[in-house]
C-alpha cells in the first residue's frame, strides 16, 4: 500500500514507541509525516482516508544504522567501478532488517579512493527502492597506528596540515555525515571544532587518547566513540555479506583478518543485535529499541525527525512481533518491505485496508455530524 500526497492514514490498535514509553495509540501519517489527530480532527474537521488495523502489532521508529560498510556482496571500500549501484542494492536489502536510514562506511584508504567513492555515496531519500541514505561515515585514515585493528598502515596518515590535510584527503565534504579520528593527534581539536561547525558528527575511536584528550576533544564537539573497547575495524550491526574476501573470513557472525583472530566486523542483522543484546542485558524493550532508533538520530541531530514517532517526525517505522522480528518496514507512511513468511493473519496487518467508502473527501463538511 502506497501512500498519496495530502491522503490522511489511520493505523489503529497499535501499541507503540512513544515518550520512553510502549503505549496503545493510533498514528497518524499525511504527506510522509506523523501528524497530531487532534489538530486534523477539530482544527480541520478531516478524518482518515484511509484505515489500517495494526492487529496489535508493536511499532518502533525505524532503525537507523550509523556505521556499516557494506552488504550483501558490496564493500562500499572496495568495489569501485559502480558505486552506486552498490549503494542502491544495499540500501534495497536492509528495508527487509528494519533499516530505514543508515550511513554508508568508507575505512582508511589511499586519497585514490576516496576521491572516487565519496561523490557517488550521496545522500538521498529512502522508499521502496532503499532506506534512507544519510551521509557517509569516514572511519580513518586519521587514527592511531597503534591502534589500527584492520586498518592498512601504510594508508593511516597525520594531520600535519591541520584541515587543508582533511580537505587534500577526502576532497568535498558534502555526502560527509560522520568522521572517526584518534583525538590525541596533533591538530586533531581545531579540526574536530571546524567539522562540528560544519554540521558533520565527530567521533573517536582507533585511538590511544588519555581521559584529559578525550575531555577536550568532546568539548571541541566531538560526541560520539566508535568502537568502544574494540579498536577494530567497523563492528556493524548491519547486514554484512561483504567480507568473504582473501583479506578476511568468516566465523559464524564474526569477520576476522585472515590468519588472525583479530575482527574485523560483524555480519549479524540489526533486528537479530536487538534480540541479543536485549537477552544478553535483561534491559527492556524500550531501552533495546532506542538504541537502534532514538540514540543513533540524536548522535548525528536528526531527532526531531528520525528515531521518533512524535508529531512532525517523519513516518517512517517497523512492524515487530514481541520477539523484534520485523514484519514490516514503513517509509515516509508507505509500506516498502513485508515478511511473507509470517502467518496470513499477521500479513494482513499491512493488506487489510479499510477505504471510507461514504465519500471521496478528506475533511468533513462543517455540518455533517463528527466521526
Amino acid at each position: 500500500m502506497n501512500s498519496t500526497k495530502d491522503t490522511l492514514l489511520k493505523f489503529k490498535n497499535c501499541r507503540l514507541l512513544r515518550d520512553d514509553r510502549i503505549i496503545d495509540d493510533d498514528i497518524w501519517v499525511r504527506d510522509g509525516k506523523i501528524v497530531n489527530p487532534e489538530k486534523v480532527f477539530y482544527d480541520e474537521k478531516c478524518y482518515a482516508d484511509e484505515e489500517i488495523d495494526c492487529k496489535g502489532a508493536l511499532i518502533s521508529p525505524g532503525f537507523i544504522e550509523l556505521q556499516i560498510n557494506g552488504a550483501f556482496g558490496v564493500d562500499f571500500s572496495r568495489n569501485l567501478d559502480d558505486v552506486e549501484s552498490g549503494l542502491l542494492k544495499v540500501a534495497k536489502g536492509l528495508l527487509a532488517h528494519g533499516i530505514t536510514a543508515f550511513c554508508p562506511t568508507v575505512v582508511t584508504s589511499p586519497t585514490e579512493v576516496y576521491l572516487r567513492v565519496l561523490p557517488h555515496l550521496k545522500k538521498r531519500t529512502g522508499g521502496s527502492h532503499g532506506a534512507t541514505v544519510l551521509g557517509v561515515h569516514i572511519e580513518g585514515p586519521f587514527i592511531n597506528v597503534e591502534k589500527k585493528g584492520a586498518h592498512p598502515p601504510k594508508y593511516i596518515k597525520p594531520l600535519d596540515k591541520g584541515f587543508e590535510t582533511v580537505l587534500d584527503m577526502y576532497g568535498s565534504l558534502d555526502n560527509v555525515c560522520i568522521l572517526t579520528l584518534a583525538p590525541e593527534l596533533e591538530n586533531a581539536l581545531p579540526i574536530i571544532h571546524e567539522l562540528t561547525s560544519r554540521g558533520i558528527t565527530v567521533s573517536l575511536g582507533h585511538s590511544v587518547a588519555n581521559l584529559r584528550q578525550g575531555e577536550e576533544a568532546v568539548a571541541h564537539g566531538a560526541n560520539f566513540i566508535t568502537h568502544l573497547f574494540n579498536a577494530m575495524l567497523p563492528v556493524s550491526c548491519g547486514a554484512v555479506e561483504r567480507l568473504k574476501t582473501k583479506h578476511h573470513k568468516v566465523r559464524g557472525d564474526r569477520a576476522v583478518v585472515a590468519g588472525t583472530d583479530t575482527l574485523c566486523g560483524s555480519i549479524t542483522t540489526m533486528d537479530k543485535c536487538l534480540r541479543v543484546f536485549k537477552k544478553a542485558t535483561g534491559c527492556s524493550l524500550v531501552t533495546a529499541l532506542n538504541t537502534a532508533t532514538l540514540h543513533p538520530a540524536r548522535t548525528i541531530g536528526i531527532q526531531a525527525s528520525k528515531g521518533t514517532l512524535d508529531y512532525g517526525a517523519d513516518a517512517d517505522f517497523v512492524f515487530l512481533d514481541d520477539d523484534l522480528n520485523v514484519w514490516s518496514t514503513w517509509i515516509a507512511g508507505n509500506c516498502v518491505y513485508y515478511d511473507s513468511n509470517f502467518p496470513q493473519t499477521t500479513v494482513k496487518v499491512i493488506n487489510e485496508v479499510h477505504l471510507k467508502t461514504e465519500n471521496s473527501y478528506s475533511c468533513i463538511h462543517k455540518d455533517r455530524p463528527n466521526h
